[in-house]
């Protein structure tokens, strides 16, 4: 998962804070970041967190959580976290955030897409890809 922190390969990044925050804060930054008025998260609001993991979409995985304890991360940020994995991790003492598996994939759609132009107009392919405005959330955050 997190292996490859040097490179642009992998299914998470691993983010070292230039200025220590508190959770608290990390999840008023991650709602501002993606537009939203709720979040699902455990730990404690008072923890500094120092180092960051994030893996988007279906990242609530123990294995993953396990990933970012092993880096010396304190704050994990996915979605699609599971309640007894939330358990899991709060025990371990890293403090999690569900975005949800749609508002933390749907960023990087855009990234993608330029990326897959940027490598056709290179390579003189006749491709492009533009991003679907069809395929929107189908859960809402009341």
């Amino acid at each position: 998962l997190f292996e490859n922190e040097n490179t642009k390969q992998g299914l998470g990044r691993v983010a070292q804070l230039q200025q220590p925050t508190t959770f608290k804060n990390l999840i008023q930054t991650v709602k501002s970041a993606l537009g939203l008025s709720h979040l699902v998260v455990c730990g404690n609001m008072d923890t500094n967190i120092k180092k960051i993991a994030i893996c988007t979409g279906s990242g609530g995985e123990i294995d993953f959580m396990n990933q970012a304890i092993k880096k010396g991360c304190n704050a994990y940020i996915t979605g699609d976290l599971k309640y007894h994995n939330a358990q899991m991790a709060k025990e371990l003492g890293l403090c999690v955030i569900d975005a949800s598996h749609y508002e933390t994939e749907v960023v990087i759609v855009p990234v993608i897409c330029d990326y897959i132009n940027r490598c056709a107009k290179r390579l003189n392919m006749q491709i492009e890809c533009i991003p679907s405005k069809t395929n929107g959330q189908t859960l809402n955050i009341v």
